[in-house]
This record gives C-alpha cells, structure tokens and sequence, in this order.
C-alpha cells in the first residue's frame, strides 16, 4: 500500500504507512511527550478518533490531551464502559444504570438496588485495576443495526438499549 503524509500541530510532518493506527503514528513520533497529561484520543483532519483507529488517508493529527474538555470526557466514557464491563462480569445478574453526569463524573447504581455491600465495592474496585492494568486496546466497529442486535443476542440488558 501507499505512504501517507501526516502533519502534527507542532509542524513536524512523516510518512506512515496505509493503515498504521494512531497510536502507533503518535509513538514513533514522538507525539506522547506531555509531561503532565496523558494523550486520550486524537484529532484527525479535525475528527475526534481513538487511538486505535487506523489511518487510510493523508491527515493533520493533533494529540488530545486529559486536561483538555474533549479529553477528559473521552476518559470518563472510557471509564465509564470499563466500569460496565467489570459490573457485568462480577453481577451478571444485576443491571449497571449509569445516569446524569455529576461535576466530573457519573452516578451510577445497580437497578433495583437501593445500596451496594462495601465488600462488592472492593470487589469492583479490585477488578477495575485488573482490567486497567491489562491495558485492553478498546476498538470501535462499525456494524448494521441487525448485526448489532446479533451480536449482542446473549446480552439482554445490551440488547434493550439498541431496542428503544
């Protein structure tokens, strides 16, 4: 495949090859040298991808900062599905409601419960630092509304949000 031509927002410009992902653009770039925030995410020609995403076309790629507005909302729905995966592991049964935005978080409960036990709060706590430490790459897939629903068939909970 081609080489594409990337620019960055402090001028510098490279050669990448088609399909590269971002993040790797970034590294061997040296695009990730921020001292005091973590990049989490990036724009590319003006669009908010994740670092994931792989580059087919010719692009301005501008790192995303934590400190930044757009950044820190990209770590809180991060966060937030991290969340979601590990309450879905350890409670199968219960149902993860994450509703209003409060200051710089969520509030969050479990459907039908009116208090989480102290030990099922060490237990998510515990498994959200595994899950984190894994350093799981979360990728975005673009899919049909019915392969959506398929793929989803055993997650019933997963399944009524695309329903309504």
């Amino acid at each position: 495949m081609k080489d594409l031509k990337v620019r960055f927002s402090n001028g510098s410009e490279t050669l990448v090859k088609y399909g590269t992902d971002i993040l790797g653009i970034l590294k061997s770039n040296k695009q990730l040298d921020s001292d005091d925030y973590p990049v989490t995410s990036a724009l590319v020609n003006n669009e908010l991808v994740s670092l994931s995403s792989r580059l087919k076309i010719n692009a301005m790629i501008k790192p995303v900062l934590l400190d930044s507005a757009v950044g820190a909302r990209v770590y809180r729905k991060t966060l937030t599905a991290v969340l979601s995966k590990v309450c879905f592991e350890l409670f199968p049964d219960r149902r993860l409601i994450v509703g209003h935005s409060l200051d710089t978080g969520y509030v969050c409960y479990f459907d039908g419960m009116l208090k989480v036990e102290d030990k099922d709060i060490e237990k998510i706590t515990a498994k959200l630092a595994e899950v984190i430490s894994e350093n799981i790459r979360i990728t975005y897939e673009n899919m049909s509304y019915e392969d959506a629903c398929n793929s989803l068939e055993h997650n019933t909970s997963k399944k009524l949000v695309l329903k309504y």
